[in-house]
């Protein structure tokens, strides 16, 4: 196999492969998060309790597919071009200042994504101005594409 072919088949996925996995994953967690979502505005708030709680539940169960969805279509969005896209200049730069080069980056990001039991995302840490790999083991840790406005503990 040619290396064009090689690197066109080890980076994309057939039709039918996506599409079985759309029907799977982020579809069925689209239809249920919209669910959640109307089950949460509909939510009695007054039997809050850090143990136990129908709001809890729900929000919690929020987080897995708000996650999923967008994970899924970050994937998706990286994995669904037939040709492998070369990063902006821009990002190398970063890339190279965040992590001293961009094949130190890539050698973590795919260790990264060896030990995690779910996602590895490389995320722009908007308070520190930096690149930084991520991991998560699942749909529930973490949100994806949020500024924080408000913490409270």
């Amino acid at each position: 196999m040619d290396r064009d072919k090689q690197q066109e088949s080890s980076c994309s996925f057939s039709r039918e492969m996506m599409e079985e996995h759309d029907r799977l994953y982020p579809a069925a967690h689209y239809r249920k998060l919209k669910e959640i979502e109307a089950r949460l505005l509909k939510a009695d708030t007054a039997m809050a309790n850090p143990t136990y709680c129908p709001l809890r539940s729900l929000k919690k169960e929020h987080t897995y597919a708000l996650n999923s969805v967008k994970l899924h279509a970050y994937f998706f969005e990286n994995v669904a071009e037939k040709q492998v896209s070369q990063p902006s200049p821009e990002l190398i730069s970063m890339l190279e200042r965040c992590f001293g080069s961009v094949q130190e980056w890539e050698k973590q990001f795919i260790a990264l994504a060896m030990c995690s039991r779910g996602w590895v995302v490389l995320g722009f840490d908007l308070t520190e101005g930096v690149l930084r790999n991520y991991f998560s083991d699942n749909h529930s840790e973490g949100v994806w594409s949020v500024l924080p406005i408000r913490a409270d503990a």
